[in-house]
């Protein structure tokens, strides 16, 4: 091994699975290339001055090229019922199997939710096409290392002028010391659904690489919550890409609390007129947590609109970093984009930072950003308390007001839900 944590000697990518198709294995063939190939990422860059690559570099490549995915139907007979409230669930095993409940209903009206690698077998028009289209082989360092190694994942495809007034739970559980997953979702023309995207569990340690695609077809309404709640323990690298077409809309909500280290990139590609993308970021850190965001709204077409409001409140001796770009292509005129991160630091240890960026290449456009870093006002806290709220109690409501513009926005469950999960992790 090198001081850096990579290897010295190439591994030859391994042999073609039995049943694995040929464009899926070229496509992880390019990954494992393209990872050895390149470099780690440059901390002289600024998306990577926060955090240490090295923490997300897997020594045991040799042992992960024997870990395969599983072949699986999606529709197993056993596991656990869809629950009450959802119109979908799917969730991946410890045998990195990953099992769906699709009511007979929705699947006959054309829904699929099955494991990724079942569906690249039997469902290839569905997944060809799209699998690394947005967070390729080539995306970057770690990125190709999920492309070239992903052993869980599900697939989940909405079909045209399908609506679902009920939210898909996905519950995405850690596979084992190591887990690479992926989650493909493609969203037809004029369909209409919610997702909620939970990544929890996992005891002890362990590292989670996690890459998400999202293709939202023309006037499609699509809304993604991505929580991460995972156990202490845990290096997380997570990027999602969503790709949105005309007319288009996409809410994303990124609620994020658990973990020991996490690195998240997180964004947007507005790819017809009339796209419109609206991010809300929640994150609440304590103990001696690291948490490194990374979100960017790409206007590829005009007539496009983009806002995000990312949230962090920090105690202890957690740290937050944040770095938001906003891209606007030389054609995209008529375009609408914000971007706005506030931080709350509740005591002297945490420590926030925070770097905004403009890429505008045309004049017609209407763009801006905003950070804040501050403390609880000590007056506030008196005023609270000499009315005889308790001191804790008092920090509590402090924090929830802070919160609330953010969670006013998200609207309907997921304002309830995100709450629910901020108060408690506030609580403990």
């Amino acid at each position: 091994m090198t001081s850096n944590g990579l290897q010295t000697e190439r591994s030859r990518f391994r042999a073609a699975l039995t049943g694995e198709a040929e464009w899926l294995y070229d496509l992880r063939k390019r990954g494992w290339e393209y990872y050895n190939d390149s470099p780690l990422p440059d901390r002289v860059k600024h998306l990577w001055k926060y955090t240490d690559p090295n923490a997300f570099v897997w020594d045991n490549l040799e042992q992960q090229l024997a870990v395969h995915p599983e072949m699986a139907n999606g529709r197993q007979r056993d596991g656990k019922p869809v629950e009450e409230g959802y119109a979908a669930h799917g969730y991946t095993r410890d045998d990195r199997v990953s099992v769906a409940r699709v009511p007979d209903e929705l699947a006959e009206r054309g829904l699929v939710l099955m494991d990724l690698y079942t569906a690249a077998s039997r469902h290839p028009e569905l997944v060809e096409p799209y699998l690394g289209q947005v967070v390729g082989p080539e995306y970057d360092k770690f990125e190709s290392l999920n492309a070239a190694l992903w052993n869980s994942g599900m697939l989940l495809y909405i079909p045209r002028n399908l609506t679902l007034e009920k939210p898909i739970y996905l519950q995405r559980t850690p596979t084992g010391l190591n887990t690479i997953s992926r989650l493909l979702i493609v969203a037809e023309e004029n369909s209409e659904v919610t997702v909620i995207n939970d990544y929890n569990g996992g005891h002890g340690e362990g590292q989670i690489n996690g890459v998400q695609e999202v293709f939202a077809g023309p006037n499609a309404r699509f809304n993604l919550v991505t929580i991460q709640r995972l156990g202490t323990g845990y290096t997380t690298h997570l990027t999602h890409r969503a790709k949105l077409g005309a007319q288009a809309t996409y809410k994303g909500v990124s609620v994020n609390l658990g973990g020991a280290n996490t690195k998240m990139d997180l964004g947007g590609i507005l790819d017809g007129p009339g796209a419109d993308s609206r991010w809300y970021g929640l994150l609440f850190g304590s103990s001696e947590q690291h948490f490194d965001v990374h979100t960017v709204h790409r206007h590829n077409a005009g007539d496009t609109y983009s806002n995000l409001d990312y949230m962090v409140a920090l105690k202890d001796k957690a740290v937050s970093a944040y770095t938001g770009m906003i891209r606007i292509d030389p054609g995209a005129t008529n375009c609408e984009a914000y971007q706005e991160n506030r931080n709350l630091l509740l005591n002297d240890g945490a420590r926030a930072e925070s770097i905004p960026e403009l890429e505008i290449e045309n004049d017609e456009v209407s763009c801006s950003h905003g950070v804040t870093v501050g403390k609880i006002d000590p007056e506030m806290i008196f005023y609270l308390t000499s009315r005889g709220v308790d001191p804790v109690d008092a920090v509590k409501m402090i924090v929830y007001g802070f919160y609330q513009p953010v969670l006013s926005k998200i609207g309907g469950s997921f304002e309830e839900l995100s709450r629910e999960l901020l108060m408690e992790k506030l609580a403990g």
